[in-house]
């Protein structure tokens, strides 16, 4: 299972311990800058990238949203 997480950092208390939960559980799991995500939408479907790099949706996301990016998390 491919989970992200959304969080500007992977520093944080919070999200550093979901992550660590989620590694321990052998879950394919990556702490995702949201101001690094953008969406193509086109008449052919949808495209995610993170930092101009092409990727595929995950499994599940958590959104890990401060009040720096928290406009922009919302927005995605």
């Amino acid at each position: 299972m491919k989970i992200w997480i959304l969080s500007s950092s992977s520093q944080t208390d919070s999200t550093f311990l979901l992550a660590k939960a989620a590694k321990k559980c052998r879950l394919n799991c990556q702490v995702i800058d949201p101001s690094h995500l953008h969406f193509e939408i086109s008449q052919k479907g949808h495209t995610l990238y993170n930092r101009n790099k092409k990727v595929a949706l995950p499994d599940l996301v958590l959104p890990r949203f401060g009040w720096k990016t928290l406009t922009y998390g919302l927005r995605l």
